[in-house]
Parts: structure tokens; C-alpha cells; sequence
């Protein structure tokens, strides 16, 4: 469940946080032909993870997993599944831009200090080399708050990266 979330002084506005969550990316490791992959996703508030544990992209409600493409059975939710079991989620043929959303419904307000993704166990090209997290309280993202531009990221195969969020 949601843990209470973090109010920053002088950042966001009177909302304090943002419903919907996007990590726009515009590069992956292998290029435009290769898969891009997630295997675990997390937004975390003081090292807790505010995305519940997933079974699908809308349960548990309110709770909304999106992706701008689903591959292969492995759908949007299997990066936020906390299921070491799943291969994790996966665009084929990576599309520029990509994109990984969260939607934590109507009147949520979530402020996460941090962004934390794995990437493949077995092929590092599938990892994601440039992207923007996005926050914002509107569907279509046409007011967002950049929380973080990543470039020139290398990987490791099955490495966990964070990334502290600021706005």
C-alpha cells in the first residue's frame, strides 16, 4: 500500500506530488532493431517502493501499469510483479520514443526520492541508455515535471540501477 508521501519545500506545487509516472526513453543499449526491457520498476519514497505488488496491468486497483508496447506475453506489469519468476516487461523492436507508465489513480499524489530499474539478466542491449522520468497530474503529459535525464548510461546484465529524483 502507499506509504504517507514526502512533501519537498519549494519543489512541486500545492499538489505536492503527481498521480501519473513516465520513464520516456529514447535509447536503448542495442539500438532501434533490439528489444527494450524492464525487469523490476520502482518509484520509492525512504527506500519503499510505492507501486503495490501487480497481477496484471489494472489490479490491484487503483493502480494503472501502461507501456507504449507489450511483447511476447510479457506485459507492462511483469516489471512491477515482484515475481523473480517473470522475465520482467518487453518492447520488441524498440520504438523511439519508448515508454514505462504508472497511473496510482484518482487523487493520488505521489513524490518518490527515487528511481530504481533492472535490466536484463542476459543482454545488456536491451537496456535503456537515455531516458526522462516524468511526473505529472495530467493524462496526456502536456505539464510535467522532468524528475530525472539519464545519457550515456552502460550496463552490467541483471544490474539494479537508482537514480535520485529531484523537482
Amino acid at each position: 500500500m502507499l506509504q504517507q508521501q514526502k512533501l519537498v519545500l519549494g519543489g512541486v506545487s500545492a499538489a505536492a506530488g503527481f498521480r501519473y509516472f513516465r520513464m520516456h526513453t529514447t535509447a536503448v543499449a542495442g539500438g532501434p532493431s533490439i528489444s527494450f526491457v524492464l525487469t523490476n520498476f520502482e518509484l520509492r519514497i525512504d527506500g519503499v517502493d510505492q507501486i503495490p505488488s501487480m497481477l496484471s496491468n489494472t489490479a490491484p486497483s487503483p493502480v494503472v501499469i501502461s507501456a507504449s508496447k507489450e511483447s511476447g506475453g510479457n506485459s507492462a506489469f511483469h516489471a512491477v510483479d515482484d515475481n523473480a519468476g517473470t522475465f520482467g516487461w518487453a518492447e520488441t523492436n524498440f520504438s523511439n520514443p519508448g515508454f514505462y507508465q504508472v497511473d496510482f489513480g484518482a487523487g493520488a499524489s505521489v513524490l518518490p526520492d527515487t528511481l530504481a530499474i533492472k535490466n536484463h539478466t542476459g543482454n545488456t542491449n536491451t537496456s535503456p541508455t537515455e531516458f526522462q522520468l516524468w511526473g505529472a497530474n495530467v493524462t496526456d503529459f502536456s505539464v510535467k515535471t522532468i524528475l530525472t535525464d539519464q545519457t550515456g548510461l552502460s550496463w552490467s546484465a541483471g544490474e539494479t540501477k537508482t537514480f535520485t529524483l529531484s523537482v
